[in-house]
């Protein structure tokens, strides 16, 4: 599998898959907050959710990809944390709030923190061009 995908970088198949899951990825996350949202009990659903990311995510981490480094341990586990953390919220927000209202912050602040943390943690410089795009996402 990693041969193929390596293979299949940077040409006309590569983009097609890459904009297949790109899409794939969308409508399963409007799905699952749906699911989620909906008249199960919020925090059944998130359990139920990531249970199957689980299923999914299992093959893939013992079978294609190398064993992490203690690095990379570490890595995983403050990402664990943060994923946690929204996750909980996410789901408190949902037994609280209406879906058309919750949904897009929601789905809106995840790309402010992962520019904020990127500039704040890593050092990384933004152009303008590049946060006018944090601000469509976000509007």
């Amino acid at each position: 599998m990693i041969e193929w995908l390596a293979a299949i970088e940077g040409t006309e198949t590569g983009h097609d898959v890459a904009l297949a899951l790109a899409l794939l990825a969308a409508f399963l996350h409007a799905v699952f907050g749906a699911l989620q949202k909906g008249r199960y009990d919020p925090w059944l659903m998130r359990g139920a959710i990531d249970f199957n990311y689980l299923l999914i995510a299992l093959p893939v981490a013992l079978f294609l990809v190398p064993r992490p480094t203690p690095f990379v341990w570490a890595l995983l586990g403050g990402a664990f944390v943060i994923h946690t953390l929204y996750k909980l919220l996410q789901a408190q927000a949902y037994s609280k709030g209406a879906y058309t209202v919750v949904y897009p912050v929601v789905r809106g602040t995840g790309p402010l923190f992962t520019v904020f943390g990127a500039w704040l943690l890593f050092e990384e410089v933004f152009t303008p061009v590049q946060w006018m795009g944090v601000g469509v996402l976000l509007s």
